[in-house]
């Protein structure tokens, strides 16, 4: 039986592409270079060469999102680019959820009570997938607990994260993990740290040249009394967490001046400035130096 229709799909081979070709046909390129198999499209246009699986088309719409942008922020439907990123998603409320969109960014909680944070089960419902990220940061005074829903992370039930503290949260398709946590301190020490230059003169409040503060908010200095000074910023000065060395503020043919920093409460610390036999005295803080550690 001979098929004599002039649309009927040939396929052949061999070294060399034929002149003519009628849409439909294939020709598989067996060498001379440039081999493969060829597809004719239109009369007499070959197209090719494909390998096994290749397929042709066209893109008419691609987004990025979840890590990774366009160029110019718009779908891309002819030509462009995507490239990595990680956008900033700030959180205040006490309660929160990490979502599966969320993947990809950094979420900060900068709220001064304790928030509490949930998390879907890792791999529900092919979301929160292995391979799904996230970063996190503490700014604000309050604990930060993560609780998954069954799932463990780091295998306990919750991950607990103080002021000042950071961590990158990864899925494995069934549990969560951590990695890359660490604390904010500029210095890249375990601790958070106040330093500053003060000066002070009559009446006056302390002025502050800060060098270096990662507490997470701007510490307020104010004079209560002759020679007494606080330093109030809330909820950074946690109990047994606070480290405060003293200073020889001054000296002279007469008295030796110290400062005395103190702990009040959660919220406040005092710095007096102290002459033996003579009590506080004022105009001695010139560029003299402070430095307040907060510890996890």
């Amino acid at each position: 039986m001979s098929i004599t229709s002039s649309s009927a799909r040939k396929v052949r081979k061999g070294a060399t592409l034929p002149a003519t070709c009628n849409p439909g046909d294939i020709f598989g390129k067996t060498s001379g270079g440039n081999e493969g198999l060829y597809f004719c499209v239109t009369a007499n246009t070959w197209t090719g060469p494909f390998s096994e699986g290749d397929g042709t088309g066209t893109v008419t719409s691609l987004s990025a999102s979840g890590g990774t942008e366009t160029t110019t922020g718009s779908v891309i439907t002819t030509t462009g680019t995507i490239r990595g990123v990680e956008t900033v998603d700030a959180r205040t409320s006490t309660t929160e959820s990490l979502l599966d969109a969320t993947r990809g960014k950094l979420v900060t909680f900068g709220n001064a009570g304790a928030t509490a944070v949930s998390i879907a089960q890792a791999g529900t419902a092919g979301n929160f997938a292995s391979g799904w990220y996230v970063d996190v940061k503490v700014v604000g005074a309050g604990t930060v607990t993560i609780t998954p829903a069954t799932s463990t992370i780091d295998g306990a039930a919750t991950l607990v994260l103080t002021q000042g503290k950071t961590a990158r949260i990864h899925s494995d398709g069934t549990n969560y993990v951590t990695g890359l946590q660490g604390s904010l301190s500029a210095s890249g020490a375990s601790y958070l740290v106040y330093t500053a230059l003060l000066t002070q003169t009559g009446t006056d409040a302390p002025v502050a040249t800060v060098l270096e503060n990662t507490l997470g908010g701007t510490v307020v200095w104010a004079r209560v009394g002759a020679g007494v000074y606080t330093a109030t910023l809330a909820s950074a000065f946690p109990a047994n967490k606070v480290f405060m060395p003293n200073l020889v503020v001054a000296a002279s043919d007469v008295d030796m001046i110290m400062g005395l920093l103190s702990r009040t409460n959660d919220n406040q610390l005092v710095l007096s400035a102290q002459a033996f036999g003579s009590g506080g005295v004022d105009s001695v803080l010139n560029t003299t130096a402070v430095e307040i550690r907060v510890y996890p």
